[in-house]
């Protein structure tokens, strides 16, 4: 059936959604190409204080404080963007022609995004102390305060700015609050901005966007922050700079220099950070200038700071002050995800957990925790782990393993229901396997049948993979010759099999295939197609060079080594990829694998992965690999299943009914 009729029209989608991406790829400066999801938004006042009237102590007002709106995309990537503008966030929502800005601009990119007005700014403008309005005449003095031109009206010629709009220039001189620019409002804002830091409201990882005065209070926040979650600093022409007690600057106004202990500069050094410039703006100019020293400090500390002028440096000519509302945005864009990426902060998030488990386990002694006893932690949506060798459910003996099927779709781990007689073997941290041969270390991750453990191999002195099968699924014998008849012909995508043995324990008889140690999944490492990234399977994996010699201390750097109860999850891989990934991908996962000439009476696993043929008829030959071939290649160049999939493959009938509706007729 694979060559008649009934696989062209798949085939056709599959053409048809990779001629979209490409096109939707290309197109990705010319418009919106992907809608925004998001999970939540909302906003929320932080800081400030609780003062009561002189004249009755019973009536107070709840003022100084500062007020965050955020948006979270519906598969959030790791870092959220803090955008800070001093006086306007608008500056951020739309570009100067009423076209898409920063903030849509990441979150269609998947970044969570918080929009941040100060204390007596904007949404947050309840005041502690009285203060007066005067009326300040500063439209034409902006034009050139925001790098239009020399004078008002006199543009750049190459000025990224709608010139002939009228409209656009009115809203860009009303799209502004009142900005009080002293010394005791940036301590002010300051310090709300690093309460909301420290708050964990804004997560585990946060750069700041700032611009003219907010860049000078995003490095100042930085240094009064406590917590480890701010990221790093891009600041648009930041008017004022930080810099070290030892440096001999003397301290400024509202717009610097301020000045700091050198400790505390240090904060500075822990985090990339970019000052970019707009076209136009000569070496002569004073911030240019202070923020090259400011960088040069930052450097000799250790740090990594740059100054880029967007104009000369990378040829975004006519870049005005606010480079991110610019009529070329998309270009500035651009730079910031590169920014992002350099600095891994891209990445989509990693998520612990509650820090409860279900079951309580304070009285099990340390390094003994069994695995039945943590296994229930729930996990975000968007992290699903999703497993090939599963069971369709009309073939399951028992609800041990049904449960297993929702759980691969839902949690980062096996069942709990599956720690039983005929199910997986229960693994405490420093059990020995192979008469002491075999330490487990740690957890690597889990399949339908199997989990496999990070292991020590005590009489080769070297990092092992240990799999050990549930003890009902005895006939995986084959899997041993499988993986040593690709051994002797040397198949080089694949793990070898460095030994195998079985393991009498409470739930049965285990057979256990130790296999050499590779590197992250590329389930784990694939971020550029955040929508595909949820659909790759968790068989293949980079190979990390050295893996099976490196120092306990590196490995465990790189899994992250974390209280027993959290060894079970499976690692992060975060600080590896760049320096240690090889080229080259391995294949694991091969219980389903059969030679073409002893094909085998059934195949195990989900109903949605069977080819037509198989559904109807029952019988299948090598053939069928052409089907998951198709089926692998749409999902990965489309970012989406080739249709509906119900958790743990649901039925032939629904499967049959969803290829139907993707070729538009009957099956043949």
């Amino acid at each position: 059936m694979l060559g008649s009729s009934a696989f062209w029209p798949l085939l056709g989608l599959l053409v048809a959604n990779s001629a979209h991406q490409a096109h939707a790829d290309d197109a990705r400066h010319t418009g919106p190409s992907k809608p925004i999801m998001l999970r939540q938004s909302g906003g929320f006042t932080i800081g400030g204080k609780v003062i009561p009237n002189p004249a009755n102590p019973n009536m107070t007002l709840s003022c100084d404080h500062g007020y965050v709106e955020y948006f979270t995309p519906w598969k959030p990537r790791k870092t959220g963007i803090f955008m800070w503008h001093s006086s306007s966030t608008q500056t951020f929502q739309n570009r100067w022609d009423g076209g898409e800005g920063f903030k849509d601009k990441f979150l269609r990119r998947d970044y969570p995004v918080f929009l941040w007005d100060g204390p007596r700014v904007g949404r947050a403008n309840w005041a502690c102390e009285p203060s007066t309005y005067v009326p300040d005449y500063r439209d034409k003095i902006n034009f050139q305060a925001w790098n239009f031109g020399p004078v008002y009206p006199e543009w750049w010629p190459d000025v990224q700015f709608p010139t002939d709009n009228e409209e656009a220039w009115q809203i860009a001189t009303s799209a502004r609050y009142v900005e009080y620019d002293t010394i005791k409002n940036v301590h002010l804002e300051t310090d709300a901005a690093a309460i909301a830091a420290d708050s964990g409201k804004l997560g585990d990882s946060i750069i700041y966007l700032g611009n003219s005065a907010s860049g000078l209070r995003a490095q100042l926040t930085a240094v009064k922050s406590n917590s480890s979650n701010i990221k790093g600093i891009v600041a648009y022409e930041g008017y004022g700079y930080v810099f070290p007690d030892n440096a001999g600057v003397e301290p400024g106004d509202a717009f610097g220099p301020f000045v700091v202990p050198l400790e505390d500069f240090k904060k500075l050094t822990k985090i990339p950070i970019q000052f970019l410039w707009g076209d136009h703006r000569d070496e002569s100019f004073s911030f240019l200038n202070q923020s090259r020293q400011a960088a040069e400090l930052i450097n000799k500390y250790g740090g990594n700071a740059q100054v880029i002028k967007l104009g000369e440096d990378l040829g975004l000519k006519g870049t005005t002050h606010i480079a991110f509302a610019d009529m070329h945005n998309d270009k500035v864009a651009d730079l910031l995800e590169d920014f992002l990426k350099k600095n891994k902060l891209d990445r989509p998030p990693v998520h612990n957990g509650p820090k409860t488990p279900f079951i309580n386990v304070k009285s099990t002694p340390v390094g003994r925790v069994p695995i039945a006893s943590h296994l229930a932690w729930l996990n975000n949506s968007s992290n699903y782990s999703v497993i090939m060798d599963t069971y369709i459910p009309g073939r399951l003996e028992d609800k041990v393993l049904e449960d297993q099927l929702v759980t691969n779709f839902r949690q980062p781990h096996e069942s709990m229901a599956s720690y039983a007689p005929g199910g997986h073997h229960p693994v405490h941290l420093g059990d020995t396997f192979m008469d002491g041969r075999y330490t487990v270390r740690g957890k690597l991750g889990h399949g339908g049948c199997s989990t496999v453990w990070l292991a020590k191999d005590e009489k080769e002195h070297e990092w092992v993979a240990l799999k050990i099968v549930m003890s009902r699924f005895t006939e995986l014998d084959q899997q041993i010759r499988n993986h040593q008849w690709l051994n002797d012909h040397r198949v080089r995508h694949i793990p070898s099999l460095l030994n195998a043995f079985y393991h009498q324990g409470p739930n049965g008889k285990h057979l256990c295939l130790v296999f050499e140690f590779l590197g992250p999944p590329i389930y784990d490492v694939v971020i550029d197609w955040p929508r595909t990234r949820s659909y790759l399977p968790s068989e293949r994996a980079f190979t990390w060079r050295g893996a099976n010699k490196v120092s306990e201390e590196a490995i465990f750097q790189t899994l992250g080594e974390a209280a027993p109860l959290q060894r079970f999850r499976k690692p992060t891989w975060d600080d590896i990829w760049d320096e240690q990934m090889q080229d080259g991908v391995k294949l694991a996962g091969l219980s389903q694998v059969f030679h073409q000439d002893a094909v085998p009476s059934h195949l195990r696993h989900d109903v949605h992965l069977e080819a037509p043929e198989t559904i109807f008829t029952g019988t299948f030959d090598h053939r069928v690999d052409l089907w998951c071939a198709g089926y692998t290649l749409c999902t990965l160049i489309a970012g989406q299943l080739p249709y509906t999939v119900l958790p743990g493959g649901g039925s032939k009938a629904h499967t049959v009914a969803c290829m139907m509706f993707v070729t538009g007729e009957d099956m043949p």
